[in-house]
């Protein structure tokens, strides 16, 4: 809310302090949300390696966002070197919480064989089940690759 001003004037800077302070009370989706901030220099400058840290600390408890944002960064290689076979141990963790964006890049990892042998089924499946989350991209995906 304060982030983006949704119903009140931005404050990322207040949004910032507000995150820090509950990621160290241990609220995981503080910490994912943080990173965000750092992730894409919204009110802070950007830093991809804290960004990875508070991803990090997020997903380990239990921010599903955290998991997919992980894996979005060991998929890019932004803060970290890039690997697929991480990427997709994080989205996979995300997905199996019912994160579509996850299950999405998942397929896609799994299509290409990036980080693990390509499996047309698997990343169908995977598509599918972005698709019954609202994921109007991995619909696509998946009915191109069920007309094969």
């Amino acid at each position: 809310m304060l982030k983006e001003g949704d119903g009140v004037g931005a404050e990322p800077m207040r949004a910032a302090l507000l995150y820090r302070q509950s990621c160290e009370e241990g609220l995981a989706a503080g910490c994912t949300n943080l990173g965000l901030m750092y992730e894409d220099g919204v009110g802070l400058d950007k830093n991809a390696a804290l960004a990875l840290d508070l991803y990090e600390r997020g997903c380990n408890g239990g921010s599903v966002a955290g998991c997919s944002n992980l894996g979005s960064l060991y998929q890019g290689g932004r803060g970290v070197p890039e690997d697929m076979v991480k990427a997709g141990e994080y989205y996979e963790k995300a997905c199996q919480k019912g994160n579509s964006a996850a299950c999405f890049n998942l397929g896609r990892l799994t299509e290409q064989g990036l980080g693990r042998p390509s499996d047309a089924s698997a990343a169908f499946a995977l598509y599918e089940k972005a698709c019954k989350k609202g994921n109007s991209t991995a619909c696509a995906s998946a009915d191109r690759l069920g007309g094969q």
